[in-house]
């Protein structure tokens, strides 16, 4: 990668690694860089390759080939990152519009969780009602599903959850009966230890935000402020 490439680059990579529920293998790491907000579908060509992830961060990600682990070389590198993003923040606090502008080096809570909503939300994933058939065929080479579906609602619970962006790519993921069906059945497949596939259907939309704990966006539902692509829900959508 050039220059000014990995110096947009490797804020995407960092985040990732950052802000990640658990250690990401490289193919998952791949997948969730080659995807843009709204994306309709994976397209295979974007992934970069692992040696340039390696390479554009300069020493501070490692990746453990035996394990399959994407992770900062070191414990220190988490702390360096956490400190920058607070002096960052406390600094615009403090000088507003007068603060220098600098390069960050972490993206927003907010930008990871639009990349699995995204991934959930590819149009493929339509068409896959039977999620044994999904399991069997499909999740192998669908590398990020599997986190995704796991993890987006830990995601988008805190600061993410005031993002118009991701209250807007999540309320439609949960429109399509079927995308959000296989995302749940394939997350109690992985979540059972047994692997188990089996959920509990037919639940509202207000269920499933509970049951993830988003109260924001519960809010919003329930006063009658949410809204899909800038149109209100409808009561036969919030009803679903």
């Amino acid at each position: 990668m050039e220059d000014s490439r990995d110096a947009k680059f490797a804020p995407r990579i960092l985040s990732w690694i950052y802000y990640a529920a658990r250690p990401l293998s490289m193919e998952e790491l791949r997948e969730a860089l080659a995807i843009e907000k709204d994306e309709p579908k994976l397209i295979r060509n974007y992934k970069p390759k692992a040696r340039d992830i390696s390479e554009c961060c300069r020493g501070l990600v490692v990746w453990d080939k035996p394990s399959d682990r994407v992770t900062f070389t070191h414990a220190t590198v988490k702390k360096f990152l956490e400190d920058e993003k607070a002096s960052i923040i406390e600094e615009q606090k403090r000088l507003g519009e007068r603060a220098e502008k600098k390069t960050e080096l972490l993206s927003t809570p907010a930008s990871v969780s639009i990349i699995c909503l995204t991934y959930l939300c590819f149009d493929e994933f339509e068409t896959y009602p039977n999620a044994k058939e999904f399991v069997k065929g499909k999740l192998k080479e669908f590398n990020l599903y599997s986190y995704a579906s796991q993890f987006w609602g830990a995601h988008i619970r805190g600061e993410a959850e005031e993002s118009t962006d991701v209250q807007n790519t999540l309320l439609r993921l949960l429109k399509s009966e079927a995308k959000t069906n296989l995302a749940l059945q394939i997350e109690a497949y992985l979540n059972s230890r047994f692997h188990n596939i089996s959920f509990i259907k037919g639940q509202t939309l207000l269920h499933i935000l509970a049951e993830k704990g988003l109260g924001v966006i519960c809010k919003l539902v329930l006063y009658g402020d949410a809204k899909i692509d800038g149109r209100y829900l409808t009561d036969s959508q919030i009803a679903s």
